[in-house]
């Protein structure tokens, strides 16, 4: 990802949190075979946006490796 997309803000802010979702971007938490999390389960944040990368120049094996299905990251 090329920008933020959490941030925290002052009078909102929680011990723990990563911060709220940025206007234009996805957030999702999911397993790796994206199936969401419940609550108080780990898992993977996933990012979508206009600022992600489409791919990896010249590296088609981290590209698989990265980027899924419909541009999460």
């Amino acid at each position: 990802m090329l920008h933020i997309y959490l941030s925290n803000r002052p009078e909102q802010k929680k011990l723990g949190a990563a911060g709220l979702r940025v206007p234009g971007y996805e957030i999702a938490s999911a397993k790796q075979r994206r199936r969401d999390v419940g609550d108080n389960e780990e898992g993977i944040l996933w990012v979508r946006g206009d600022s992600s990368t489409p791919l990896y120049w010249n590296r088609p094996d981290r590209s698989a490796e990265t980027i899924r299905e419909a541009g999460w990251i």
